[in-house]
């Protein structure tokens, strides 16, 4: 038998059982070659049998890679500890002595670790409330129970962590531009499904969860204080729109009250109400009533909280107070008390609180002071009509040249009036709060004109409040070539804080600690703390 050989044969044999490959038996074969094939590079195509393999090259980068990002952590983990090495360097004397009670109990014995910790924290609480979220919900047996783009937690985080711009902006910078990214009216709707205590039950979960308290000579400094919140223009609103006169524009208000950690720079309850129903004293009684502290705590307030049936109700928690009062040359608390027309002075004084308004009562008013049957003055059922109340008044100059008062029931032989001018000096950083609250936070910007959002918003913003200030806390600014003091510049660790905590950040912990600490300001101006 005769054997063709294939190469000198005829180029017209076997012609006939001769064709092209198809398009999709060509896209098989290379399947196969770019799947299977191990000499097969995408970068390179088909690379020689003789030649080195190219996954031992592509392992080599990796682990090169790993080990360069490893040398980088290692590098900013050595510049953290040196930050804390040299924390002795971060105040002069004098400023470390009037700081002292700050360093101790907020700067002492921090680092980058309690930063993660914090995140966990909050994360822990909110998969928490995921998992009994039938409780949290407008209608259990339907609300987030299908898989959706926005589920329970994301609705949470992205509530706390919104900014000023628009819903659409928001969800897009969240979730990096993706094309996937759910719309503002699917944003809206999610948010209509979650009941408004929600977010308040999670600040009050979070925020109850520090362990360490920041004290100030053994006490808890409170500070008790309101600020109006303007909202969206919405005249459908009764209790919250307000004209000041008729004709003219009116505003949509809320009025925020709070408790303040002076000391610890944090929020630990707040009470939202409508400016018509607004009630300084209501809500005072309101938040006591809640309140988990039992002893050593000193709260510190202004003007407008000194009512003879809030002063009661703050002894019976067993608190301290430092509340001020208008002068004595004012019609007030203070006008009905035979004291010094001039000068400065400390006093102790006893006043008899009851609703009775006999013979006796009227004739020594010095001694009793009768509360009106309208008043809410509970205590006096458990002392039989009767409440003696001991309080010290205490009129200093101010360097003004006006003079200020307070009251309080701070023992004077512990607690001398210098200290007591300092402590309420003090409270100026409520005030400082509600700026970088409105402003760094963005309590000022809403996205509903309906209350039910607006509420979530506010204690969204508290939650956010909250965290940025414990980890900013955490960060270490070491004094090191700096001719000036630096802080942390809050603005920018709120910007990094939410990117921190957002899902589409990918931030580590050391990240979030470094450009804290990268990005600071000069320390503000001495100012007087204490004004007329």
């Amino acid at each position: 038998m005769k054997i063709t050989d294939p190469i000198t044969a005829p180029a017209n044999a076997n012609t006939a059982n001769r064709r092209e490959l198809t398009r999709p038996e060509r896209a098989a074969i290379k399947k196969l070659v770019t799947d299977m094939c191990a000499n097969f590079d995408r970068e390179y195509g088909c690379l020689p049998l003789n030649a080195d393999c190219y996954m031992r090259a592509n392992m080599c980068k990796a682990i090169k890679l790993r080990k360069r990002r490893k040398k980088e952590h290692l590098i900013k983990l050595k510049q953290a500890i040196l930050a804390e090495k040299n924390i002795k360097n971060y105040l002069t004397s004098r400023e470390k002595n009037a700081a002292e009670p700050l360093e101790k109990n907020i700067l002492g014995g921090l680092g980058m670790n309690l930063i993660g910790k914090l995140k966990e924290k909050l994360n822990t609480c909110i998969c928490e409330m995921s998992a009994v979220k039938r409780q949290f919900v407008e209608n259990p047996e339907k609300d987030f129970t299908r898989k959706r783009k926005l589920p329970f937690e994301e609705v949470i985080k992205n509530t706390i962590c919104i900014g000023g711009n628009s819903n659409t902006k928001e969800l897009l910078d969240t979730y990096g531009y993706d094309p996937a990214t759910a719309t503002s009216s699917a944003f809206i709707q999610q948010k209509d499904k979650i009941k408004p205590f929600t977010f308040e039950y999670l600040f009050r979960k979070f925020t109850s969860a520090r362990q360490v308290p920041a004290l100030y000579k053994g006490f808890r400094l409170l500070a008790v204080d309101g600020s109006d919140i303007h909202t969206p223009t919405n005249p459908k609103d009764t209790q919250t729109y307000v004209q000041n006169n008729p004709g003219s524009k009116g505003h949509n208000i809320f009025h925020l009250n709070v408790f303040y950690g002076l000391m610890s720079r944090t929020y630990t309850d707040a009470a939202v109400q409508t400016k018509r129903a607004a009630s300084v004293r209501a809500a005072l009684t309101q938040m006591l009533a809640r309140s988990e502290f039992s002893e050593n705590v000193i709260l510190v307030a202004d003007s407008g909280h000194e009512g003879w049936n809030s002063l009661p109700a703050i002894e019976q928690r067993g608190w301290n107070y430092v509340v001020r009062v208008k002068d004595i040359d004012r019609k007030a608390i203070l006008s009905y008390m035979q004291l010094p027309q001039d000068g400065e002075f400390d006093l102790t004084l006893k006043r008899i609180l009851t609703r009775k308004n006999s013979k006796e009562i009227r004739d020594n008013s010095h001694m009793y002071k009768r509360i009106p049957h309208k008043a809410s003055a509970a205590f006096l059922a458990d002392y039989d009509g009767f409440y003696t109340i001991t309080f010290r008044v205490v009129r200093f100059k101010l360097p003004s040249g006006a003079f200020q008062a307070v009251i309080t029931n701070l023992p004077e032989e512990v607690w001398r009036a210098e200290e007591i001018k300092h402590i309420y000096s003090l409270r100026w950083g409520v005030e400082t709060s509600f700026r970088q609250l409105k402003y760094a936070i963005g309590l000022n910007c809403f996205h509903s004109k309906k209350q039910a959002h607006i509420i979530q918003e506010i204690f969204a913003r508290l939650i956010m409040y909250n965290f940025a200030t414990m980890v900013a806390s955490q960060v270490i600014i070491s004094a090191n070539r700096k001719k000036l003091l630096h802080r942390v510049n809050f603005t920018l660790a709120v910007l990094i804080c939410k990117r921190f905590l957002l899902r589409a950040g990918h931030m580590s912990v050391t990240d979030a600690y470094v450009l804290i600490q990268k990005n600071t300001t000069y320390p503000p101006r001495p100012q007087i703390l204490l004004q007329a």
